[in-house]
């Protein structure tokens, strides 16, 4: 894993910034849990990637894929 990313994604983890959930990467509330936090990182670093909104949480999409993920990390943010 990439040092730079690790440091940063613990450092979210830790801020209080986001409140910690469990089986959604983020839910209708902005709750997430740490791989949503790390979408989050993601989108944040290289705005390639966007939250979409649908009944059951939100979808993260980073740009090059196909379809948003709603319960695993997709292949572009764990490369």
């Amino acid at each position: 894993m990439n040092q730079e990313i690790k440091k940063e994604w613990l450092e979210d983890l830790r801020s209080g910034k986001f409140k910690q959930g469990r089986s959604r990467l983020k839910d209708s509330e902005d709750v997430m849990c740490c791989l949503g936090v790390l979408c989050d990182l993601h989108r944040r670093k290289t705005g390639n990637g966007d939250w979409s909104r649908g009944a059951s949480g939100y979808r993260y999409k980073p740009s090059d894929a196909q379809s948003g993920q709603l319960y695993f990390l997709p292949q572009e943010v764990a490369e």
